[in-house]
């Protein structure tokens, strides 16, 4: 899952669409709230569609996760956490970015067992050489 900020109105320069990189459907992930509304515009239905496909990905055997990032949904036990425990318990990486905000959260989350990566492909590139072989989906 890759997130795309996509300005549509003015008004509303900071609409949100995620990319399903297995199959590279891409869907709105923000709801329009109307003018002057100053809640959370993530859709909880865009939320759940893309749980589905994260979970598609791994039964059809991916061996790798992207998702776009750990924020503040996860860091509340939501969003897509669990997905992110899925792919880890069945052998498959997962590559999120991690505010530093949430940094402290997502250490008790992986239980100190992550790999922080510089936020540059060259990094990533690397660590997946290291990781590859291991990586076997369940």
């Amino acid at each position: 899952m890759l997130q795309h900020d996509i300005p549509t109105t003015t008004e509303d320069p900071c609409g949100m669409e995620l990319e399903d990189l297995s199959g590279g459907e891409r869907f709105a992930l923000s709801q329009d709230l109307g003018s002057g509304s100053e809640a959370c515009r993530l859709d909880p239905d865009a939320l759940a569609h893309a749980a589905m496909a994260v979970r598609n990905a791994l039964e059809q055997g991916a061996t790798l996760v992207f998702i776009n990032k750990f924020g503040a949904q996860e860091a509340c036990g939501s969003g897509l956490r669990a997905e992110m425990a899925m792919a880890v318990a069945s052998g498959v990486p997962v590559v999120t970015a991690v505010g530093e905000r949430f940094l402290d959260e997502w250490q008790r989350f992986t239980g100190g067992g992550s790999t922080l990566l510089a936020p540059d492909v060259a990094a990533i590139l690397e660590w997946w050489d290291t990781v590859r072989d291991a990586a076997q989906p369940a």
